[in-house]
């Protein structure tokens, strides 16, 4: 920027050439008293150029005495006459009249001699027609150079606010890298006072001089540089900036040096490394999750699948940019599905989605999950969906509702007897046989009981219970035990049963309770029983054939 001197030395130059050009005898005296005149005051003097304390000269009555003391006595006074003279030649009878020169450069004397003959005065008054046009170019110019040099003074303290009001930090520097401009961001984020850098080489802002020469290497190859760096501040921490330097040159193109201005990102680095942390540790949480994991747009393409999806599926990466979410549904969930994205896409919320999608290979693949949408701009740009795949668990479900089902109507048989104990000998389930042989054999009906404080009930004589606790015991161990009973009812009936004990395991191995199995068998064993007696007497009579034979 040009400051104030610039356009002093603009206003000096442009009053040099018109004095030179100036028609009228006219001598230049600068504040130090040096003295200098233009050609028209040479030919007027007869000389080539004025020595430096210029012409002698005196007023009536007075002493010869030096130009610039003249100038000081008559500033102001108007024309007024004087002698002039030249080192010892003859004096000339001149008026002259002194007039100051903006911006303190001195004052001009203008100079005209007396006793110009008639030609000589008509040449006289066009010089001075001349020099009065020249007079008022000269007023204009320097009223110019004023304007200017308030509009470049506006323009340097518009700059210098907004490099002291800068949030960034502005570094200027010079062709050898010292300091010329450190704003007070700078001073602020670096600790260092102005004062205390202005003059000291750059390179100390720098947390590794390799960095420095980086940037310097970037500078003279491209004459700009912009990328990240690390600065070191005052107390020796170093802080990232993201920095933008250029070279500077003057309006001749020669180089006067850099200007940077960076601004500290470590913050905002710091953040976009844990961002990029978070986003790969969900990256990985996606691609390892055992869901099915899916991104899809409002017409249904997929922006996204996880690895789950994939295998579940059957599908490539490269098959899927040709695949649409309503190219891998089963047919008949398409409607539904359809029903669902509008819903999505009109911002309704929707509870727990019941699918099927349909894989490569033509499975059906069972899912349930949930749905939700990603915004941008306040509009719905995709759908985010996680499922689980609970084909298997399907199927599971399904052949445990069927086996429950044999079970149910296993467990509601009469003809058989099922039921479990812990480890109390407490009842903790019975079916419908079991419970009509308690009340045949005891007239009361068995109850479960699964709390521990209470004691279990008993139906027969100790000595009965006492037999069933040894049994229960051996299963208790682990031994599947087989044994038989026979027992009296109500009506004074003889009643048989067969009974199978099985040890049931828990998680740890351990057995936990005793599930039993019964049936009656009184028909049976009382049938045996006399099979066995008619065998008896059999045996008995062929042995009294066989003694008779042998005595006869």
């Amino acid at each position: 920027m040009m400051g104030e001197e610039g356009v002093d030395n603009g206003v000096s130059e442009t009053m040099g050439g018109l004095l030179e050009a100036f028609p009228l005898p006219l001598i230049h005296v600068s504040p130090a008293g040096a003295c200098s005149c233009n050609k028209a005051m040479c030919e007027l003097l007869d000389v080539q150029s004025l020595p430096e304390e210029g012409p002698l000269a005196r007023m009536a009555g007075r002493e010869w005495t030096g130009m610039s003391s003249l100038v000081r006595d008559l500033a102001g006074a108007g024309a007024f006459p004087v002698q002039m003279r030249v080192a010892d030649r003859e004096p000339m009878e001149v008026f002259i009249e002194c007039g100051s020169v903006p911006k303190g450069q001195g004052t001009l004397v203008r100079v005209v001699r007396v006793g110009l003959d008639p030609e000589e005065h008509v040449a006289e008054g066009m010089r001075s027609h001349i020099a009065e046009e020249v007079n008022r170019l000269l007023r204009s110019e320097i009223k110019e150079h004023r304007r200017t040099q308030k509009a470049l003074q506006r323009a340097e303290r518009f700059a210098r606010s907004l490099v002291d009001s800068s949030l960034d930090m502005i570094i200027a520097v010079d062709q050898e890298g010292c300091i010329t401009e450190f704003n007070p961001a700078a001073v602020l984020r670096f600790g260092w006072e102005a004062a205390e850098v202005l003059g000291r080489h750059s390179s100390m802002l720098y947390a590794e001089q390799s960095v420095y020469e980086h940037m310097q290497q970037e500078l003279d190859r491209h004459g700009a540089f912009a990328g990240e760096i690390e600065n070191v501040d005052r107390d020796g921490n170093t802080f990232t900036v993201f920095l933008a330097a250029s070279r500077q040159y003057d309006a001749s193109g020669d180089l006067v040096g850099s200007m940077g201005v960076s601004r500290d990102v470590t913050a905002a680095k710091r953040d976009r490394e844990a961002l990029s942390e978070s986003e790969e540790r969900y990256r990985d949480l996606f691609e390892n999750a055992t869901d099915l994991i899916q991104s899809v747009d409002p017409d249904g393409r997929f922006h996204y699948v996880n690895r789950a999806w994939k295998q579940a599926m059957g599908y490539s990466d490269e098959e899927l940019r040709s695949l649409t979410l309503w190219d891998v549904l089963d047919p008949a969930e398409e409607e539904h599905c359809r029903r669902i994205m509008n819903d999505l896409l009109d911002g309704r919320s929707i509870g727990m989605i019941h699918t099927v999608f349909r894989a490569k290979d033509g499975r059906k693949v069972r899912l349930e999950g949930t749905s939700g949408v990603r915004l941008k701009n306040g509009r719905v740009v995709a759908t985010r969906s996680i499922f689980r795949d609970i084909t298997l668990v399907e199927q599971a479900r399904a052949e445990a509702e069927r086996r429950s089902a044999k079970l149910s109507a296993l467990f509601k048989s009469r003809e058989h007897m099922f039921w479990t104990v812990d480890r109390r000998i407490a009842l903790t389930s019975f079916n419908t046989g079991y419970s009509d042989m308690v009340f045949r054999l005891y007239g009361k009906r068995p109850e479960i009981n699964t709390d521990q404080e209470r004691p279990r009930r008993e139906f027969a004589e100790p000595e009965y219970h006492e037999f069933w606790k040894a049994k229960y015991e051996e299963a208790f161990h682990g031994k599947a035990v087989r044994f038989e009973t026979d027992r009296m009812d109500q009506q004074g009936l003889r009643v048989c049963n067969e009974i199978f004990l099985s040890p049931v395991l828990g998680p740890d191995g351990g057995v936990e309770e005793v599930f039993g199995i019964g049936h009656e068998i009184t028909t049976k064993k009382e049938a045996g029983e006399r099979l066995l007696e008619s065998l008896h007497e059999k045996e008995v009579l062929l042995k009294e054939v066989h003694h008779r034979v042998k005595n006869n």
